[in-house]
């Protein structure tokens, strides 16, 4: 049965425990900041190794060991890509089919975190025939200690309209950590 408060004592025993379940809330969501696809910030290697091969991907690490490739590897097919720091996942990114998940995903990224922190245009060096620059935009949200880019590049084409480059979009999950340089 619930009682009422009826001191001051009372109401500052209630309220001292609110804080602390709220502060041991906000402690336990910051410790695995990003969850998404059985990925979670702060896994090790070794459960990221498991749980891409609960999902039949291979995980195979990087040549200089910063970054991690999760997909079927013989296909080859990727997954996603992943890197960790001191020994913990901190970023999953995953290219996403622009026909069927971008607007979904963004209207989902709408709902849970609200209007993106920023909107921006994003012009790479494009190292394939005939040079120049690759252009898209990436919206970014904040969320806790996250980071999320949806990012999004058109198909290119030169001047003649051959096919420069096909389009893509992604989705960038990161957690800001000791390694993190800018957030």
């Amino acid at each position: 049965m619930f009682l009422a408060p009826t001191s001051w004592y009372d109401y500052a025993y209630v309220f001292l425990h609110a804080v602390i379940a709220l502060s041991l809330l906000s402690f336990t969501i910051d410790a695995n900041a990003f969850d998404v696809d059985g990925y979670h910030s702060g896994m090790t290697r070794e459960q990221l190794i498991a749980e891409a091969a609960k999902a039949g991907f291979d995980a195979k690490e990087a040549a200089n060991g910063d970054w991690w490739v999760v997909g079927r590897l013989a296909d080859p097919q990727i997954h996603g890509t992943f890197s960790f720091c001191e020994g913990t996942l901190d970023s999953y990114i995953r290219m996403i089919d622009f026909d069927l998940e971008y607007i979904p995903l963004l209207n989902s990224l709408i709902g849970l975190h609200g209007q993106p922190h920023k909107v921006q245009t994003n012009q790479r060096a494009w190292s394939g025939s005939g040079g120049g620059t690759v252009q898209g935009v990436e919206m970014i949200w904040h969320a806790g200690n996250d980071r999320i880019t949806l990012s999004f590049y058109p198909e290119g084409r030169d001047g003649e309209g051959q096919l420069r480059h096909l389009r893509n979009a992604s989705i960038y999950y990161y957690a800001k950590t000791r390694c993190t340089k800018e957030f």
